[in-house]
């Protein structure tokens, strides 16, 4: 039997509200009865140098899952100097 990584629930508290967000979409949807869909979500958003910390609290927590998706930092440039890249 293996001992699984537990994490303290105040520190995935703090974490949570430095890292995450949380947004509710809705949209309609004809398949639906009511043709209307809610849809909740909730994500955070960190360095991959700190995705063990993300995969430590999913498993406290036995949910979600880790989706890695590419990103660019702007540094504070205008809008019109990224058109022009």
């Amino acid at each position: 039997m293996s001992v699984q990584p537990s994490i303290n629930h105040w520190f995935i508290t703090g974490f949570a509200n430095a890292e995450s967000s949380f947004f509710v979409s809705i949209y309609r949807d004809d398949k639906s009865k009511l043709k209307w869909r809610v849809t909740p979500s909730f994500s955070v958003h960190i360095h991959i140098k700190d995705i063990a910390l993300l995969n430590m609290i999913q498993q406290t927590l036995g949910v979600g899952a880790s989706l890695l998706q590419a990103c660019f930092d702007a540094k504070g440039q205008s809008m019109q100097a990224l058109m022009l890249k």
